[in-house]
């Protein structure tokens, strides 16, 4: 269907240029000057000519659809060009004959079987079929072309809404309501401590907004970045959450995806109990240079949390495109251990 329809576009195109170029050249060869003189031999010949220049296009577009069904692809534009070509001629050699015998054996406006004529009308037919195969040939490339754009553009518009979809995910919306509530709070109670934790959620966003596009980033940069975030999550929930980074933890040689630690954070926060009593602890560090851990000690909510495991899918999944190794998860009754595998890399500092 879709290349009956360029084909129909290009048939068109080549109904306003080839039968008007075959009528010219066919009647000034047959009738000379008379055809462009004489009004009666104009009106005649033309009408005569109508129907059979009509039929010959018909005839032309069917035969060069079916080859172009045939050789569809950019690749075969050789054999499309030849076989058209071919066919065209073909086509239009038997069309020219059956003019000039049809025009001298009736002697039709005094036309004379004058075999030279015929030898120049096949030859202006021939030149004019390989204009008209250059035309539709040119117009299919043009489409092809305009194709591929509109889906190179395609494919990028879907890929900015994948990132999008991806940003949104990860800019967790009970997230950001709950800083708001948190920073609205200490405007009135604290306003050095409320401005301190607007320039803490400005960092952790901002993080997020420039980084999503990244591959990799430095791990001292996601570490400065989990900093911040967990400063807005202390601030809410104060002696109930304690996070430590071990100091081998800021290797700058050493690259991850970014937001992956953030959303094991995110994940422990929203799967355990968080009070004075039952603080929960994290514990971000690395294992063998070669990992980095987030551990946090295990209380699960009494009320279960929704959880289609989501994340952890879609770190899997980055991991996976980047040729890297899974997570490796681990869980016990006290705690719940995830590893993240590095990527050494002096590039990124």
């Amino acid at each position: 269907m879709i290349v009956k329809n360029s084909f129909d576009r290009r048939a068109l195109v080549i109904l306003c240029i080839t039968p008007p170029a075959f009528l010219i050249a066919d009647c000034s060869i047959l009738l000379g000057l008379r055809y462009f003189t004489d009004a009666k031999v104009f009106l005649l010949a033309t009408i005569a000519f109508i129907p059979i220049g009509f039929i010959g296009w018909k005839i032309h577009s069917f035969f060069t659809l079916e080859v172009a069904k045939k050789f569809n692809n950019v690749s075969e534009i050789a054999k499309r060009i030849f076989y058209t070509l071919m066919v065209n001629i073909l086509i239009s050699l038997c069309l020219q004959s059956f003019i000039f015998f049809s025009f001298g054996l009736t002697n039709f406006l005094g036309v004379t079987l004058q075999y030279e004529k015929l030898f120049l009308m096949l030859l202006l037919g021939m030149f004019i079929d390989m204009i008209s195969a250059g035309i539709n040939e040119g117009m299919f490339l043009n489409e092809q072309w305009q194709e591929s754009t509109h889906e190179t553009e395609f494919y990028k518009s879907e890929n900015v809404k994948t990132q999008l979809h991806s940003l949104k995910q990860q800019v967790n919306p009970h997230f950001l309501f709950n800083s708001l509530n948190s920073l609205s709070s200490l405007i009135t109670e604290d306003p050095q401590r409320a401005e301190k934790f607007l320039d803490e959620m400005a960092k952790v966003y901002r993080y997020m907004l420039r980084t999503n596009e990244n591959e990799l980033v430095c791990l001292s940069t996601e570490l400065n970045f989990i900093t911040s975030y967990f400063y807005l999550l202390k601030t809410r929930y104060g002696n109930g959450v304690e996070m430590n980074i071990t100091p081998e933890a800021a290797t700058k040689n050493l690259t991850i995806p970014p937001l992956n630690i953030q959303l094991l954070v995110e994940n422990a926060v929203k799967h355990n109990i968080i009070s004075k009593d039952k603080p929960l602890h994290i514990e971000i560090g690395i294992y063998e240079n070669t990992w980095v851990y987030v551990k946090n000690n295990l209380q699960k909510k009494i009320i279960k949390v929704d959880s289609s495991k989501i994340g952890l899918q879609n770190i899997n999944e980055k991991y996976r495109l980047l040729n890297m190794p899974d997570l490796i998860i681990e869980e016990t009754n006290t705690e719940f251990l995830v590893l993240l595998a590095l990527i050494e890399s002096k590039t990124l500092q």
